[in-house]
């Protein structure tokens, strides 16, 4: 080891020249390695790569708007069917049914939304649809508070309040007055449609 004591000796400056020299080449002389010649690979490759992943990008969209239309088919006859039972049998104070309706109800909400981004705005089936959510959504007319209000707070699931039990009741009970010209039986037949048209 050298001593902490001792002055430190001064390079003369031709060494010192030389050895920035010797350390510029050395810089240069890395470069050179890290820089490799690039390989020229043909452009056909480029082109056949940039149409296999554009294939393979449409096959996902693709894919992924078939699993959207099963899901969406999926709760559209979920919806029938709670239709349909609400038709024959009164479930206006079940709380397991009002769930059910409930979570269902939010969850096509977001089909509404994914299919409106999936499919042109004046497709069939967007359109009815739309009518189907809107009917639902604004029914009854008379009401201060619509079936839509209480199934977009989630009635059913954490709370069951009484108008909301009593526009269900209504639907069963007019299904029973009238079973070819309801409001349920309008529905289910929009649903059907909607089906079709996907």
């Amino acid at each position: 080891m050298s001593d902490p004591y001792k002055p430190i000796e001064r390079i003369p400056p031709t060494d010192e020249v030389s050895r920035v020299q010797r350390i510029e080449s050395y810089k240069q002389d890395k470069r050179d390695q890290k820089e490799p010649s690039p390989k020229k690979e043909p452009p056909y490759f480029a082109f056949i790569a940039s149409l296999f992943n554009k294939l393979f990008s449409l096959f996902q969209k693709k894919s992924a708007e078939t699993v959207k239309r099963k899901e969406l088919i999926k709760d559209l006859v979920a919806l029938h069917d709670l239709f349909q039972q609400l038709i024959h049998q009164d479930r206006s104070h079940d709380p397991s049914y009002t769930q059910i309706l409930s979570v269902l109800w939010q969850t096509l909400l977001v089909d509404c939304n994914q299919l409106e981004s999936s499919l042109e705005e004046k497709d069939p089936a967007v359109l009815k649809f739309k009518l189907l959510l809107e009917e639902i959504d604004l029914y009854p007319p008379w009401e201060d508070h619509s079936l839509g209000f209480y199934l977009h707070k989630r009635a059913g699931t954490d709370w069951l309040p009484i108008p909301f039990m009593d526009i269900l009741y209504s639907l069963h009970v007019e299904a029973k007055k009238s079973p070819l010209h309801n409001s349920l039986e309008k529905w289910c037949a929009l649903i059907a449609e909607i089906q079709e048209n996907l």
